[in-house]
């Protein structure tokens, strides 16, 4: 993308402030492309949801991890990252683009939805009753080197992140405030302890957000929709990239994923990791893996709501814009 821009202007007569600013403007836009970290939120996508829920339903990876849930038994947690056609998710028509669709799903020993399973906890507390059980949803792309050190045999972090870098995120879980809103306390310990892992996280960094953990609301209007059994609970979409770019795929499915969990009453709060891929070296549909792998699917996505896929390079225009208009005044 960004030789084609070059050649298109090496052909006008144009003020060498100008081709910089090119040249800097088609950096940006692949670095935003390429490499911008995934929004992860709770919910569905508002755009281009059943074609995506059907790439969901044969993922070209997944992978499961068991754990211990506030007394609650053994709960288990599903990462599947699907590899989807979605020719106009790209703002400059990228040909052939393709977005990678990451879903967390859940599974529990008792009935019901997944508000039903965790209102178990507070059978025997009524007062409790409408307090809520809250998640740490973590935005981090993280790089092959930093990935390779997980165990994806256990649902543990620490393999990966390390003791330090563990503490200070069950520290900032711990903090999360009663109503699942915000944090009580700050990311600062987090910033200082995790410097070899969040520090050199791919794109524009990393970010963390508190939600509610449960059946989520999809609006005012439309009232609450109940999460079952290994159906969404919360969803990732990468930014666009070319059919066949291995490199951006294999940084979606091989990214690990980290998700904290807090109760409502006396069980301590949990940090668990997991990703889709089994290696570093996951297979797309169409190879010979040996892994779970199914063959994605195709999506459109409209532009006005796709804001997921448009913030990080919406970041790049506006960067590069002033860039330009600063050189040109030189």
């Amino acid at each position: 993308m960004s030789l084609s821009f070059a050649i298109i202007f090496q052909h006008r007569q144009v003020p060498r402030q100008l081709d910089m600013a090119l040249i800097l403007f088609s950096w940006a836009l692949l670095q935003s492309t390429v490499m911008a970290r995934e929004s992860v939120r709770p919910g569905r996508p508002i755009s281009g949801f059943a074609a995506l829920s059907v790439a969901d339903h044969s993922p070209n990876s997944t992978h499961t991890v068991s754990f211990e849930h506030a007394g609650l038994g053994t709960w288990n947690w599903t990462v599947r990252v699907s590899d989807v056609n979605m020719p106009n998710a790209s703002l400059f028509q990228l040909t052939d683009a393709h977005v990678a669709y990451t879903t967390h799903s859940f599974t529990w020993p008792s009935g019901g939805t997944l508000d039903d399973a965790l209102q178990a906890e507070v059978a025997q507390k009524p007062e409790l009753a409408g307090s809520s059980s809250c998640a740490l949803l973590v935005d981090a792309l993280f790089s092959l080197n930093v990935t390779e050190k997980y165990d994806p045999t256990s649902s543990d972090c620490t393999s990966m992140l390390g003791a330090e870098c563990v503490k200070a995120l069950m520290d900032l879980i711990g903090g999360i405030r009663s109503d699942c809103s915000d944090f009580s306390t700050s990311t600062t310990a987090v910033s200082q302890s995790c410097g070899g892992t969040f520090g050199v996280a791919l794109g524009d960094g990393y970010g963390f957000s508190s939600a509610r953990f449960g059946n989520y609301s999809k609006s005012s209007s439309n009232g609450t929709t109940l999460v079952s059994k290994g159906e969404p609970y919360a969803y990732a979409i990468s930014e666009a990239y070319a059919a066949g770019n291995r490199t951006a795929y294999d940084l979606q499915a091989s990214n690990v994923h980290i998700l904290g969990l807090k109760g409502v009453y006396t069980s301590p709060a949990s940090l668990i990791c997991n990703r889709a891929a089994a290696s570093n070296n996951p297979q797309p549909s169409g190879s010979n893996s040996t892994s779970n792998s199914g063959t994605g699917g195709n999506a459109k996505v409209d532009h006005n709501s796709a804001t997921c896929i448009q913030s990080d390079m919406g970041f790049a225009l506006g960067l590069t814009t002033s860039i330009i208009v600063a050189l040109l005044s030189l």
